[in-house]
């Protein structure tokens, strides 16, 4: 458990999502301050997070991702209570017709939920990271973790929408951690977490059975056992990214990680 010398401050957007929920929840069991915001009211989300985890330092902001100035207003509340954010985690996704869209191929007719995902996936990114790494810099100190899909690093045939709004994200972190050498920046580390299939009601409830058998054969990761303790690894620097900041997780390199 973190004790008073090492608690640091999180903050987490999409913290609602069965992913950030997970993280949201490691992170307030093992004491650090927690920020976490999602589009909708989870005022009850974090009484529960407070009650299961003994910890009252857990704080939920309204607020969407692809907001600026919203986004702004947090990180604003964030520095005026704790003067820092130590981990800045962009868990913010779009959750819907994931059946539909893994499947997905380049036609007009879906072109407006492509708008959707781009807003929230790439936007929802992007957004955080530009306020945030600045405050950061001036810090000299901090931790950004993006998130990815597999998919993405291996140009997969399925998650076409998928892949377009997080090949932009990889490259924004690639890109800033780039630039972060070439000034000497050390005290920041940005990685891109790329995740394979996470099982939760939003991908495993929605898949066919058909489509439940080509993940099966790959494997799942569980977002409370298996992805928010590696999350808080990366946090810790016990897992280190590749030269463009990606660290891939999913079932196989999940059980590669276990058994070093």
């Amino acid at each position: 458990m973190g004790n008073k010398k090492e608690e640091k401050v999180a903050l987490v957007f999409g913290g609602a999502g069965e992913l950030g929920k997970a993280v949201v929840r490691f992170l307030a069991r093992e004491q650090h301050v927690v920020f976490f915001t999602s589009r909708k009211s989870r005022k009850r989300l974090r009484e529960d997070i407070v009650r299961e985890t003994g910890n009252r330092k857990v704080f939920f902001e309204k607020c969407s991702p692809v907001k600026e100035l919203q986004v702004t207003n947090v990180v604003k509340k964030v520095l005026s209570r704790f003067g820092r954010i130590d981990w800045l985690l962009n868990f913010a996704g779009y959750d819907r017709d994931f059946n539909v869209l893994r499947e997905a191929e380049p036609s007009a007719s879906i072109i407006p939920q492509v708008r959707k995902v781009i807003e929230v996936d790439l936007l929802g990114s992007v957004i955080p990271v530009f306020v945030v790494e600045p405050i950061m810099r001036k810090q000299g100190q901090g931790t950004i973790i993006t998130l990815g899909t597999t998919s993405v690093l291996d140009a997969s045939d399925k998650n076409l929408v998928y892949q377009i709004a997080r090949a932009g994200v990889k490259q924004m972190t690639a890109s800033i951690r780039s630039r972060h050498r070439r000034e000497g920046i050390r005290g920041i580390n940005i990685v891109h977490l790329a995740l394979g299939s996470v099982r939760n009601r939003t991908t495993f409830g929605v898949l066919n059975r058909n489509q439940r058998r080509e993940i099966d054969r790959k494997g799942w990761l569980d977002a409370n056992e298996d992805v928010a303790p590696f999350v808080y690894a990366i946090l810790r620097n016990k897992v280190k990214p590749d030269e463009e900041g990606v660290i891939r997780f999913d079932a196989k390199t999940r059980w590669d990680y276990e058994s070093n």
